[in-house]
């Protein structure tokens, strides 16, 4: 009777189920709800390549911003940047022997007869062989139509002799210009580029005036330049410089520049630097002195042949704003600072739709090789993957092993994410990042067929742009994947906010066509 009594009716227990059925059923229906407003978008892509700093436009244009703990932070960073760019440019004054002081113009009769005899350690070729000549009149196309003797005109003949052989030169100027056709789409994209702020260099401001003669390029005792596919031999204006560095007594220095360069060798100033304590003032004076140093300047035109953060003229050239006291770093200061990304980090923002509040959730991962292991755990769910790409870094090596071209590495890079057997039916956004830098480089004569052999097309913007596209779009080996293509400048805030909001544009329409609505 006790059992029968407290059993409960049919009716009763089913009215209980039914309505425990529909509160778990509400509460899955809210989570398929909530999943089909979640994008994963997973930023990858090689060290160097732009990727913190297109993280950080997104929470500038669709998050929150920085904080007046986040500006004091990288305050510290900015600072760090600043004494890490001069201690590096400091360093390599010394390994590739150029002397405080060398004037580059001071040498144009030297290197151009150089170039124009051939007479560069026994190599035989005339000024015709590599589109140079000597006397009135003489042009570098490469450079912009500089004229002979400038500087920007010496640095695009000595890049032409540095950054190739002469025969790939030769070809280069016969080659000589032509027109783009590249598609509308890229081409859009591509004028939405200029020239990066403090970008330009004075060169022959200070300094004595050293000396030229072509028998400088005749010593057989100078080292001879490294072979690598980035420390071009044979560059005659280097050679002149080697001579001068040892003639001056190597790595002995005298005077003033001797004391400012052992202030910043001082420095204690280093990546555990938290901003507690205020710069001393002379160690200010030490960089700006160093920086406008003419040798220094020659140094850094030749920034390919180490390893330098590519934002380093945007602090160099503004010391005083970033050392004055109360100094609190502005966005585009922000932007321009760089920290090797060693852990994962997760932005989530919102951004409006027609379906509603998108929650945005992006993972920034370290792109240097020791850090790509950890991609894996962030594969699965993945609504889109940004892969970033430093296009100007076509004349660079890998800081991991000095020796891998960039551009090559990021493009097996690409080739095992876009191939990846998770990512078949993942929609892949390519940012072929840093244009600015990378017109800057065309301009000041680098040659890309000197790293890329196969590349045959002038050496002007649209073309190499068109190239670096093609040369990516190329390895993708799912027809029916589809590859957005961006030609982007991250630190622009006016170009990568159209940029990102053709992105979501693009993102909806893959949501839409998930859910079905399309």
């Amino acid at each position: 009777m006790g059992n029968l009594c407290g059993a409960q009716s049919p009716s009763q227990e089913t009215s209980e189920q039914r309505q425990q059925n529909s509160f778990i059923e509400k509460q899955l229906e809210a989570e398929r709800k909530a999943l089909k407003n979640i994008v994963k978008l997973l930023i990858l892509g090689p060290g160097e390549s732009g990727k913190s700093t297109v993280l950080k436009q997104f929470r500038l244009i669709y998050g929150t911003g920085f904080s007046e703990e986040d500006r004091a932070s990288f305050r510290a960073l900015i600072i760090v940047n600043i004494v890490q760019c001069a201690k590096t440019l400091v360093a390599q004054m010394e390994r590739l022997q150029i002397p405080y002081g060398f004037e580059p113009k001071a040498h144009a009769e030297a290197v151009l007869a150089a170039l124009a005899t051939g007479q560069i350690a026994g190599l035989s070729v005339g000024a015709a062989s590599v589109g140079l000549g000597v006397g009135a009149g003489v042009r570098v196309s490469a450079g912009g139509g500089a004229a002979p003797g400038s500087d920007s005109a010496l640095h695009s003949k000595a890049a032409a002799a540095r950054e190739s052989d002469f025969s790939a030169a030769a070809n280069s100027a016969r080659r000589g210009t032509g027109n783009s056709h590249s598609h509308s789409a890229t081409n859009l994209a591509r004028r939405g580029t200029g020239t990066a702020a403090g970008s330009s260099t004075n060169l022959g401001r200070r300094g004595t005036q050293l000396g030229s003669s072509s028998s400088y390029l005749q010593d057989s005792s100078l080292p001879r330049p490294s072979h690598s596919s980035i420390q071009k031999k044979m560059d005659p204006l280097a050679m002149i410089a080697q001579k001068l560095y040892r003639e001056e007594g190597g790595d002995k220095k005298v005077g003033e520049i001797a004391k400012f360069v052992k202030i910043i060798e001082d420095s204690k100033i280093g990546f555990g630097y938290l901003g507690e304590e205020e710069i001393a003032p002379e160690v200010v004076e030490a960089i700006q002195n160093v920086w406008k140093d003419p040798g220094v300047q020659y140094c850094f035109k030749r920034a390919n042949e180490y390893q330098l953060i590519d934002t380093c003229p945007y602090y160099l050239n503004d010391l005083d704003r970033f050392f004055t006291p109360g100094y609190v770093p502005i966005d585009q200061d922000i932007l321009n600072s760089r920290l090797m990304t060693l852990t994962i980090s997760e932005t989530k923002f919102n951004v409006d739709s027609t379906l509603g509040k998108l929650d945005y959730r992006v993972y920034d991962v370290g792109g240097q090789r020791s850090e790509r292991k950890k991609w894996a755990a962030y594969f699965e769910d993945v609504t889109a993957i940004l892969f970033v790409v430093a296009i100007s870094a076509y004349d660079q090596v890998c800081f991991e092993d000095a020796e891998t071209n960039r551009l090559t590495e990021a493009l097996n890079v690409f080739a095992s994410i876009c191939n990846h057997p998770m990512f078949k039916k993942t929609a892949l956004v390519l940012f072929l990042n840093k244009t600015d830098l990378l017109k800057q480089k065309l301009e000041q004569g680098s040659l890309i067929s000197s790293h890329f052999s196969d590349y045959t097309l002038p050496n002007d913007f649209d073309n190499a742009c068109e190239y670096f596209e093609n040369k990516f779009m190329e390895l993708n080996k799912y027809p029916d994947k589809p590859v957005y293509t961006y030609f982007t400048w991250a630190t622009d805030r006016t170009q990568t906010e159209r940029i990102l909001e053709t992105m979501n544009s693009v993102i909806i329409e893959l949501r839409l066509k998930d859910i079905n609505l399309m």
